[in-house]
């Protein structure tokens, strides 16, 4: 282990009805009457394959997964694929993997083709269940799995101390640090990006945006080779907690953009004065409670912990003040939901605390 490396990461422990707790479910099909589960039909555009289709939900009218979810975690591991293509809006990815195309639906059917016989298409929908575990609801909550481990949910968190991962425990546990690593390296452009936004003034550095993203994506890419690669379901919530941070700070630069944009508009009022100077103020503190969530989750950093704890409450208190400001004739438009989703994002990161605290 290099010296100053992570040694021990914390993961909140989750109710026993969470899917996150419960992914052996995902993974016992093959122990049902499978004529039943899956309907295997020959390839007719090539001999000796086979096509399969699989239906995971228990109604018709039920949501298995979270489409927008699905795109992103899709998104992010396209160079693995041959070719991708995801609509959240349509509810349905597709793929071509490992000499697989398969279709993904919101609703839980699963198609694949070219599958060799049935054994390769149940092992193929294993993986993919795998690398897509974020994106599936939850019974016990009825949220992604992305919601459950952050306990945005408010429902599948238990109250416990969390659990200690020895990374040095798993063959991939490199791919761990690799994805912290990725994360690290987003905050580093994100706060470049704002130093250049405020230097300026005149518009938002999408080439710096695209720079953070980048970085968030590879953080997710690597958590998904984490759960393709580990020998043990239960591991899988590890990559779900990396995958739930980039995903957190994804729409964190999001609502920076559409903040920033919205305060660069030419006012002389002096309510919108105090209301750049509070926006300023709580981008940088939510940014910083963001970066500093990440550190937490190593268990040596205790002190940080407890730093992100009172930083919240601070931030609290300024949401507050804009809020009574931005009710008042300032001239600029729809700021509500802007201030939502920083609210939301900050409850978030409390939630989560609560979760890793020893």
């Amino acid at each position: 282990m290099v010296k100053g490396q992570i040694e021990n990461l914390l993961v909140p422990r989750l109710e026993k009805d969470c899917i996150l707790s419960d992914i052996p479910k995902l993974e016992s099909l093959h122990k049902t009457d499978e004529k039943e589960v899956i309907e295997v039909s020959p390839c007719t555009s090539e001999r000796g394959k086979v096509n399969a289709e699989i239906s995971l939900s228990e109604s018709p009218e039920s949501v298995f997964l979270d489409g927008e979810i699905l795109c992103l975690l899709l998104e992010s591991y396209k160079n693995h694929f041959a070719e991708m293509k995801c609509s959240h809006k349509l509810g349905v990815g597709r793929v071509m993997w490992k000499a697989h195309r398969i279709y993904i639906y919101e609703s839980g059917k699963l198609k694949i083709r070219y599958a060799h016989d049935r054994r390769d298409a149940l092992k193929t929908l294993n993986s993919i269940l795998r690398l897509t575990l974020s994106s599936i609801n939850c019974k016990k909550c009825n949220q992604p799995a992305i919601e459950c481990v952050l306990d945005d949910c408010e429902t599948c968190g238990a109250n416990e101390s969390p659990q200690t991962v020895k990374i040095d425990e798993y063959f991939n546990g490199p791919l761990l640090l690799n994805g912290l690593e990725s994360l690290k390296e987003a905050f580093k452009r994100a706060r470049k990006q704002r130093e250049k936004f405020y230097q300026e003034e005149d518009s938002w550095p999408s080439e710096s945006e695209n720079k953070v993203k980048r970085k968030l994506y590879e953080a997710i890419e690597y958590s998904m080779n984490f759960s393709s690669e580990t020998p043990d379901l239960e591991n899988l919530i590890i990559s779900v907690e990396l995958i739930a941070l980039a995903r957190k700070n994804l729409k964190l630069l999001e609502n920076n953009q559409l903040l920033s944009q919205k305060l660069s508009q030419k006012n002389d009022s002096e309510d919108l004065d105090k209301i750049r100077k509070l926006a300023k103020d709580i981008i940088e503190a939510v940014w910083k409670i963001n970066e500093d969530l990440v550190k937490s989750i190593d268990e040596k950093n205790q002190e940080i912990r407890n730093d992100v704890e009172k930083r919240i409450l601070e931030t609290q208190e300024k949401m507050k003040r804009i809020r009574d400001i931005s009710k008042r004739k300032t001239g600029i438009k729809n700021i509500g939901k802007i201030l939502d989703g920083l609210e939301k994002d900050i409850q978030s990161s409390k939630n989560f605390l609560k979760k890793i605290k020893l």
